[in-house]
């Protein structure tokens, strides 16, 4: 072998290693179109770590697709025991697995096929028991945007009941086809109690801890062919696998799943000892790159936060902070959000004043804590007065406040922490006024949409720049806005835009809003908001506040 074959080997190598270093398990970069509970077409790449598994009987057979599967890292997919595990005589199919798929009957550029080399079935496997099993891949898949692994929740304690989760497949439609295009529908959680009565006849002697049971009245469930696929639930920031759909009661005369029954899933939590055996070397992708220094700090302020007993957030959205800035005898109220112990970030054009190009004296009131002044005020400095382009300024206050449990700094997005295509939550502190009690107001109705639309409401000082990444353009669509417009527009002015990790009770701040403009006509219409990407503008953020030293590690 020469010098040049060894090079390009090693290149090969290095870029299985480190080509998926951008993506997260469990984040996806689709996911535009708003998830409703009926059965549903998704987009291409909606749900990126769901597979397509192909299966034949002997060499010369074509792969026929047969179940589902869920992508959890670059060489392992979980699926249903008995999609993989023929009766008699007792070997395996040959299995072929498509990641990124949309269209059954297509394979486009996105498609990536792997072949299996080692099939797991749990050791306890028998029908409607322990229905679960690992697929290893002779080849690494690599990650893209249509191929991401979903997360493993780590959790034995989170209550399922009347969570609600979400499946995906091809499986068979009401007109007794198998589905082309990839469809998706909500389930939720019920009881086993609640399951049991439901078909005593069917489940009373395959309930137990295990498992649970989770369905759609409304119409819409899992049918044949959506086997071994599985069930996502959003943690606020991620989206975590808590099920493999099992089997559900089946219809002889429509030769369909019943759609009015519930169906039964498998609880994967109770085989992850079994499953991290069998991945071994290969284990979940650790995080071994360089953290920031916003990332450490942080980390520094999860150890404030509480939980209920049943697992939910006690102190969410405890950064928001309200800076009230004065210049004789007016006042501007503007939203903001607490990065640590004595620094705040808000909107520049809130706190200059544009025709002197001054700051305004400012002050931010802490329910928790008091009131304290701000000693120094600096806006980006690539930021003009009367521009919407890098509107954000960080504030310094007068002393170092003691952070507890009810005043928690929030954490800053980065490349690798920011998630624009799931739950995104707004929050601003508003009065009806200046001496009238603060009131935190939270919107969840909100998403990423296109720069086109932006550009369609466009002024001179909204995208009139060669790059569009240094803001977000989103789509409101929350109808008391319409009613409240005076009070909710003055008031929102730098409001805050997050994700929420349920699992650390901590927000992610991934923009804060510098301007909004209704459109549309009524009973539709909606605000476009922009807003500042935290970001594209985190190193001068982190260089101005920590100056390359973290207080956590």
């Amino acid at each position: 072998m020469n010098q040049r074959e060894c090079f390009l080997i090693l290149c090969f190598l290095c870029s299985i290693q480190f080509s998926d270093t951008s993506y997260q398990c469990g984040i996806r970069l689709h996911g535009l179109r708003p998830l409703i509970k009926d059965g549903w077409q998704v987009e291409e790449g909606q749900w990126p770590w769901h597979v397509a598994v192909f299966n034949r009987l002997k060499s010369t057979d074509q792969f026929k697709y047969g179940c589902g599967g869920t992508l959890i890292n670059e060489k392992h997919t979980l699926t249903a025991a008995h999609c993989v595990k023929r009766k008699r005589p007792p070997f395996f199919y040959e299995i072929e697995l498509h990641f990124g798929q949309h269209n059954l009957s297509k394979l486009s550029d996105n498609v990536v096929v792997r072949d299996v080399s080692e099939i797991h079935v749990h050791p306890e496997y028998e029908p409607n028991k322990n229905d679960i099993a690992v697929l290893v891949m002779r080849l690494p898949v690599e990650y893209s945007d249509t191929v991401i692994p979903i997360c493993l929740d780590q959790r034995m304690d989170l209550a399922l009941q009347e969570l609600e989760g979400w499946v995906t497949g091809w499986g068979m439609t009401e007109n007794g086809t198998i589905s082309d295009v990839l469809r998706t529908v909500s389930l939720s959680v019920v009881s086993h109690l609640t399951c049991l009565q439901d078909d005593p006849n069917l489940f009373s002697n395959c309930l137990n801890e295990k498992v649970f049971c989770a369905g759609n009245k409304k119409g819409g469930s899992p049918g044949p062919g959506d086997s071994g696929g599985g069930m996502y639930i959003s943690d606020g920031d991620r989206w975590q696998l808590r099920g493999i759909i099992s089997f559900g009661k089946f219809n002889e005369l429509k030769k369909s799943v019943d759609a009015s029954k519930y169906i039964v899933f498998v609880n994967i939590q109770w085989y992850l000892s079994w499953v991290k055996e069998i991945l071994g070397e290969s284990e979940l992708r650790l995080d071994k790159r360089q953290k920031r220094i916003s990332e450490l700090e942080c980390e520094r302020f999860q150890t404030l936060t509480r939980k209920r007993p049943n697992g939910d957030c006690l102190n969410i959205y405890m950064h928001n902070v309200m800076v009230i800035a004065t210049h004789y005898s007016s006042k501007n109220w503007c939203n903001g959000v607490l990065v640590d112990e004595s620094h705040v970030i808000t909107t520049c054009s809130c706190l200059r004043n544009a025709v002197y190009a001054k700051y305004l004296s400012a002050k931010v009131p802490f329910d928790s804590y008091g009131e304290v002044a701000v000693s120094e005020m600096a806006c980006h400095p690539k930021h003009a007065d009367d521009s919407l382009r890098y509107d954000l300024a960080i504030l310094k206050l007068n002393e170092t406040i003691l952070l507890s449990n009810t005043l928690i700094p929030a954490c800053l997005a980065n490349n690798w922490t920011e998630n624009l295509n799931d739950i995104l939550v707004q929050t601003f502190y508003t009065t009806q006024s200046f001496d009238d009690q603060m009131s935190l107001v939270e919107l969840n109705e909100n998403r990423i949409s296109l720069y086109e639309n932006c550009h369609l409401l466009r002024r001179p000082d909204w995208f009139n720049r060669s790059d569009l990444i240094g803001e977000l353009c989103v789509k409101s669509t929350y109808k008391l806005r319409y009613n409240d417009y005076v009070e909710l527009s003055y008031n929102s002015h730098g409001a805050v835009l997050q994700t929420t990790d349920r699992r650390s009770c901590m927000s992610t701040v991934v923009g804060l809003k510098v301007q909004n403009r209704g459109s549309g006509e009524y009973p539709n219409r909606y605000w476009m908001e922009i807003y500042a990407r935290i970001t594209y503008n985190l190193d001068w953020i982190e260089q101005s506040i920590w100056d390359g030293q973290s207080k956590g590690k």
